[in-house]
């Protein structure tokens, strides 16, 4: 992660708000969305349509691709490629026509979806972006992810555990800034997106009084 400020000339494109679900990420999209400069909407869904075209077309999330008898359609190496080039294509098109429709003088537009965290180094291939990764101490997020999901207790530990696993992996990249939510609890909030504000390169304009009591309000109250 770096704590260099970012200068104008040299913003995102892009941002994406990723990390394991139950880590702050709405709550960061959320506030990030309220800044005039900013388009974040609410999962979208495109990195999860990203995930299927890679998955029916033989693809891991890394973006590497696996053996052709894995892929349900029969194409050559030429035509896999072709087919994967204009669904990445058309899939950056739908993230930009939406966000500049949504909020026509946004700078920086993007998408929150924790499943970002899985193709990270995808997106760095086709977007001039940086990360929010959202950061929880891992037994309260598996704990947390267990009473609000519909799948088992094991399902929920070991799915959340890769997760953190790959962030592991990319906690420390410069283009990754990670938000801390167990610091924001404990009132580092004015702090942490001061850092954000600085590491996108926008006016710190955050109103962080936003987000009601059912989320995380009552510590984003705090003078």
């Amino acid at each position: 992660m770096t704590n260099v400020k970012c200068q104008r000339e040299e913003m995102p494109e892009f941002l994406f708000i990723c990390g394991a679900s139950r880590t702050g990420t709405t709550l960061v999209q959320q506030i990030l969305d309220e800044h005039k400069e900013i388009s974040m909407p609410f999962e979208l869904g495109i990195t999860r349509m990203w995930r299927i075209i890679f998955s029916e077309m033989g693809a891991t999330g890394t973006g590497e691709t696996r053996e052709q008898k894995y892929s349900p359609f029969k194409f050559n190496g030429e035509d896999l490629d072709l087919v994967r080039k204009l669904h990445e294509q058309a899939f950056v098109k739908i993230l930009i026509d939406y966000n500049k429709t949504r909020k026509p003088n946004a700078i920086i537009i993007g998408e929150k979806q924790p499943t970002i965290t899985l193709y990270m180094d995808w997106i760095r291939k086709h977007f001039n972006c940086k990360f929010i990764m959202c950061w929880r101490d891992l037994e309260e997020t598996i704990q947390s992810n267990i009473k609000a999901s519909v799948y088992g207790e094991e399902d929920c530990r070991e799915s959340i555990k890769t997760y953190f696993r790959i962030m592991n992996e990319q906690k420390d990249r410069e283009d990754v800034y990670v938000f801390d939510l167990n610091k924001c609890q404990q009132g580092e909030h004015k702090r942490i997106f001061q850092e954000i504000a600085d590491f996108i390169g926008v006016k710190n304009t955050f109103d962080l009084s936003i987000v009601n009591t059912k989320t995380a309000g009552k510590f984003l109250n705090r003078s």
